[in-house]
């Protein structure tokens, strides 16, 4: 019995502090073409109230019209509990086939989009892709 008091007490301590939540992050893709197009995400960063960068781990940098279902997972990720107002992602690099946009390297685009995450919450954050916008 003493084992098992003593098992819950350090489970609680260890618990007991975090003031974290749990966000999951998807890129939708809206593309109708045939030639495949790609972008590469260097870094991930919410954006808190006062406009700092909260920065997310990037576990799949690499976003691409050529998956099934149209859906990339980005990242997953514990991140400090609080109210949000936007997202934004650096851009490393982009291309259609086998050519690349050069341009679109050290781009970013900053998504606006308010929100809050209380501690223990787990969220999912889905952005979606225009890709024939993108390319114009």
């Amino acid at each position: 019995m003493k084992k098992l008091i003593f098992v819950c007490a350090i489970f609680f301590l260890l618990c007991g502090g975090a003031s974290a939540a749990r966000l999951h992050v998807f890129v939708n893709i809206d593309y109708r073409g045939t030639s495949p197009v790609y972008f590469k995400v260097k870094s991930l960063n919410l954006l808190d109230e006062g406009g700092n960068p909260v920065s997310v781990p990037v576990s799949k940098p690499l976003i691409t019209t050529k998956v099934p279902f149209g859906q990339n997972f980005l990242a997953s990720a514990e991140v400090p509990e609080g109210a949000y107002k936007g997202v934004s992602l650096e851009i490393e690099g982009a291309g259609r086939g086998t050519a690349k946009f050069d341009s679109a390297t050290g781009l970013d685009v900053k998504i606006p989009a308010k929100w809050e995450l209380k501690e223990g919450e787990s969220r999912c954050l889905f952005l979606t892709w225009d890709v024939q916008a993108s390319l114009r």
